[in-house]
């Protein structure tokens, strides 16, 4: 009996309704462990933000401080422009094409807020927030923040002028994306052109997952993936294979599962109920820190 190559489609996914977190940014989440389990792991969650215009303002639009634990949080921007401050000091400006990773480890609170130039131009605001579960032997590392400027991410081009991919983890075609991730992921941003048919090889059993954010995709079957939607894989196989039916931005996620016990509530994700109660006392606590402007000495490990 042929062993399958292909990797084949289990479901695509509709992204569901909008809601603001603060005032600045309207999210829509398109697939998320707690609709579907361990089935997308090592990822937890894929939120789409905006596409929305907003006026000019004379207040800052944002959210207020978070606490994350036991987790990454990946926020990809395509448009507009916003500045990032946390607890141990990290400060971050992304604009168009910048990649924000945050390792939450063992406990950090951040805010993020439209920068100054954006709120006083006003604009098209889209990013991609993706976040990634932390094996239990990683949970209670300490936080880490990595930022990625466009200009600094490699870049692939496709055979026969199919487009190009900038790997932001992960190995493409021998060359590197620079994210250091805590467990097996390849993270995948795509400039898609009409034409012809594209492969790429992922390792059997690992979770792969497609998102459109413009364009159309075609997969197996003649079956089209529009621009929102999400489709999501079969672990068995050792390839995907779609095609662009149009000029298309898409972004692929692929992981080796974490194959733990998961409970996570809001921006905790630890292996027990009993684990995230105590991470939220912890915050209650403030053991987290405090959002401010000074920087806090960094614990490399």
């Amino acid at each position: 009996m042929a062993l399958q190559t292909a990797k084949r489609v289990l479901g695509v996914h509709e992204p569901q309704d909008e809601r603001w977190i603060g005032d600045g940014f309207p999210t829509r989440n398109v697939i998320g462990h707690h609709r579907i389990g361990h089935e997308i792991s090592p990822f937890l969650s894929v939120d789409l933000i905006g596409p929305h215009e907003f006026d000019r303002s004379g207040e800052r639009p944002g959210e207020s401080e978070l606490p994350f634990k036991g987790l990454e949080v990946v926020t990809i921007v395509y448009d507009g422009e916003i500045e990032h401050l946390d607890s141990k000091g990290n400060m971050g400006k992304l604009g168009p094409g910048d990649v924000q990773w945050v390792t939450a480890g063992r406990g950090v609170v951040f805010e993020e807020n439209h920068s100054e130039a954006f709120t006083d131009a006003g604009g098209r605001m889209e990013m991609v927030r993706i976040w990634i579960n932390l094996p239990a032997v990683h949970k209670l590392l300490p936080p880490k923040y990595q930022l990625f400027k466009f200009g600094g991410l490699p870049r692939v081009d496709l055979p026969d002028d199919a487009g190009s991919i900038r790997p932001i983890a992960g190995t493409l075609n021998g060359v590197e994306g620079p994210a250091l991730t805590r467990t097996p992921i390849a993270l995948l941003d795509m400039r898609l052109k009409q034409g012809n048919p594209i492969r790429l090889p992922f390792p059997q059993d690992w979770s792969v997952m497609l998102l459109v954010l413009d364009g159309k995709i075609g997969v197996e079957n003649g079956q089209s993936i529009d621009t929102g939607q999400l489709v999501r894989f079969d672990r068995q196989g050792s390839e995907v294979e779609f095609q662009a039916h149009m000029n298309t931005r898409a972004i692929l996620m692929a992981g080796e599962p974490i194959l733990e016990q998961l409970s996570a509530q809001d921006g905790f994700a630890m292996n027990t109920q009993e684990e995230v109660i105590s991470a939220m006392q912890e915050y209650r606590l403030n053991r987290f820190g405090e959002v401010t402007q000074e920087a806090e000495t960094a614990v490399e490990d």
